[in-house]
């Protein structure tokens, strides 16, 4: 794990002491023990939690900074893909996938695809960002396959961000336009201003 990723899980800044690091350790260890909340989902928390301590308690504060723009390695992109598939809570999800975006290694779009399709709204919306994040030539081409399957809020939040972008997406256009919805073909014709659904 990169120190990076361990200062959001345990929500410190690069500058941090280390006696700061392990106050919010151990207020975050209190807050979602599976053994205080009730909740046995919680394990998985805990065990990021545990990993985003270790992490940071090894890392001094001067490489906490010059680490937290580092490119992650492979292990880090596959254990975030892990996370954003499996883990149980929601937030730790949607974590995982923007982290992915951010990361922007070609092999997160693989664990993306599937995120779009999360249950929770969220992990969804912010797979959608994610994958417009990654500079890559596959984006057009995927983000047309996925668009039939997704809920209708992805679905217009992968359309205005086609927009933005405008070149190399005309077949999620062309597909957007022979849904039979009115306002994704409004929102088509009309590429420059916002999706309103009105007609």
């Amino acid at each position: 794990m990169l120190p990076s990723i361990a200062m959001n899980v345990l929500g410190v800044t690069p500058d941090a002491s280390q006696s700061e690091v392990k106050d919010r350790y151990r207020h975050l260890i209190k807050r979602n023990h599976p053994d205080i909340t009730g909740d046995p989902g919680d394990a998985s928390r805990i065990s990021l939690i545990v990993e985003a301590y270790r992490v940071l308690s090894m890392v001094p504060r001067m490489k906490r900074n010059a680490d937290s723009v580092a490119r992650p390695t492979v292990k880090e992109m596959l254990t975030l893909g892990r996370w954003a598939l499996e883990a149980d809570n929601p937030a730790t999800r949607a974590f995982a996938v923007r982290r992915l975006g951010e990361i922007q290694l070609t092999g997160g779009i693989a664990f993306l695809r599937q995120a779009v399709f999360d249950v929770d709204d969220r992990v969804a919306d912010e797979a959608v960002r994610a994958l417009f994040s990654i500079p890559s030539l596959q984006i057009p081409r995927i983000c047309t396959e996925l668009y039939p399957g997704l809920r209708s809020r992805q679905q217009k939040q992968m359309l205005e961000r086609a927009s933005r972008r405008r070149r190399n997406f005309t077949g999620l256009f062309h597909l957007a336009g022979d849904d039979g919805d009115r306002g994704t073909r409004n929102f088509r014709s009309n590429r420059s201003t916002t999706w309103t659904g009105e007609n």
